[in-house]
């Protein structure tokens, strides 16, 4: 009878770092095989067929990058409310004017185990008809993600987003602000894991599909204090998303993952200040906001390792309230205005710091 270690080794896999102990299950056509053993010093389940050799452990991590590629896709939309559309105000031009503008937004993604950047940009226009300013805009998103085992993802959507700004009180300075998007990308997944004591991948690129809807109120400088400007808001948005069922090619253990789908709701409350800066014609800007997630936790991964098992992996776990910083700086910069603002969070659902800069015409 060929031992274990001998049938890898025909099959061209190298298998000197594990001393294997027991089969505990052949498939019935002799192809696969699940036991245990010592590798590297530590006791390992293992499953062994050609060109495959994997610990169930490393195995089961490394199915978490799908998962881990559809929040990163969702958290790059959250980026367009939280970032360029979050003071809509700021694009207020007055009755029958309208506007245009450039915006982007660039940072990093690295609350808890993530690893990554995260970047935005914006053209867009609106027109004040007086009762209402309607605004239009179409954009790009972007996110890469380095996770453990060298597994990697790499996410890019377009996006369009109407949004109505609308007085409610001009006399005391409420206003409301709702909206939605529509947005849909690409998802380019690389799954690592060690395959025989080498690095191996298998890779796959799914579609993604999102909308989200948004309601905000603002009172805009409800408080003086001196010079500053102090505006309170409230912001409550929800968002859908939606990452299509695929198969991965290459590697030794490829994998084949079920439709991936979920909803979040954040609801925002917060204050924004405003400070000139001598005669300068720019203000000191500032935003701090509390955010609170309602969902605890994103949604399940579930699939099949092809001609091995089915899995169903939870969803992680949210961190549901986070605060928000953001400092900066905004004013008239030639024919225009323009503003950069610098932001970071403590935690949670959102990128842990990022720049938002814009620059906008009113005609």
């Amino acid at each position: 009878m060929q031992s274990l270690a001998g049938w890898l080794r025909d099959n061209g896999i190298a298998s000197s770092d594990w001393f294997f102990q027991e089969a505990t299950a052949v498939s019935a056509d002799g192809s696969t095989v699940v036991g245990y053993g010592q590798h590297d010093g530590n006791f390992e389940a293992f499953v062994a067929r050609a060109k495959a050799l994997v610990t169930l452990a490393d195995l089961s991590s490394s199915l978490n990058a799908g998962g881990q590629a559809f929040a990163s896709s969702q958290r790059s939309l959250s980026t367009m409310i939280g970032g360029a559309h979050s003071r809509p105000l700021s694009r207020r031009v007055t009755s029958g004017q309208s506007t245009g503008w450039l915006a982007g937004d660039w940072g990093k993604d690295e609350h808890g185990n993530r690893n990554g950047d995260i970047g935005l940009a914006e053209i867009g226009g609106g027109y004040n008809f007086g009762p209402v300013q309607v605004n239009l805009a179409v954009g790009q998103t972007w996110a890469n993600q380095q996770q453990p085992g060298d597994s990697t993802t790499d996410s890019n959507g377009t996006y369009l987003l109407g949004e109505a700004i609308v007085p409610v009180n001009e006399d005391y300075g409420l206003w409301a602000t709702v909206g939605g998007y529509t947005a849909w990308g690409e998802n380019d997944i690389k799954r690592g894991y060690q395959n025989g004591g080498q690095q191996d991948h298998s890779s796959a690129s799914p579609d993604t599909q999102s909308y989200g809807l948004r309601a905000r109120l603002d009172w805009e400088n409800a408080v003086q204090l001196g010079l500053l400007q102090v505006s309170p808001y409230t912001d409550l948005n929800y968002a859908h998303g939606k990452q299509d069922s695929y198969s991965e090619a290459d590697g030794g253990l490829p994998a084949q993952f079920d439709q991936q789908a979920d909803s979040t709701t954040d609801l925002r409350f917060g204050v924004e200040g405003s400070y000139p800066l001598g005669q300068s014609g720019f203000n000191l800007i500032s935003l701090l906001e509390t955010a609170h997630r309602f969902e605890e936790s994103g949604a399940s991964q579930s699939g099949q390792v092809t001609g091995l098992f089915a899995f169903d992996l939870p969803g992680n776990d949210y961190d549901q309230d986070w605060q928000r910083l953001g400092l900066g700086v905004e004013g008239q910069l030639g024919a225009g205005k323009a503003s950069l603002m610098l932001n970071g969070t403590t935690e949670g659902e959102m990128p842990s710091t990022w720049l938002a800069a814009s620059y906008q015409l009113a005609f």
